[in-house]
């Protein structure tokens, strides 16, 4: 047996086999960023691109006022406000639509979803 001097390397188990020399930077980068990831799955985190784009890729974990808004709100999606040319907001194309599930009613096919 190698005597290395890390007490982490005497843990038997699935742990100790991630844990050597070849290996360790990249099981404490799992270890540190894990629960971070795992955390923004469970709670719907949505990541922020600038003013006018959210993206939620595991969906939100939020209640809508109806089963479809709800369904809408828990699938991966993303927000994006759409402008005119003198940066108001277009009507039904703000940020707190879910894209490309929302239907709105200026909307007069399916590519005006996204």
């Amino acid at each position: 047996m190698v005597k290395t001097g890390n007490p982490l390397y005497m843990v038997p188990g699935l742990f100790a086999s991630l844990w050597t020399p070849c290996t360790s930077d990249k099981t404490i980068a799992v270890l540190a960023f894990g629960p971070r990831s795992i955390r923004g799955i469970l709670t719907g985190r949505e990541f922020k691109v600038g003013k006018n784009i959210r993206i939620a890729p595991f969906g939100n974990r939020t209640k809508g006022k109806t089963i479809k808004d709800t369904i809408n709100q828990q699938i991966p999606h993303y927000h994006r406000k759409k402008l005119d040319l003198k940066g108001k907001t277009l009507p039904g194309q703000g940020i707190g639509r879910h894209r490309p599930l929302e239907k709105k009613s200026p909307d007069k096919s399916f590519l005006d979803r996204f």
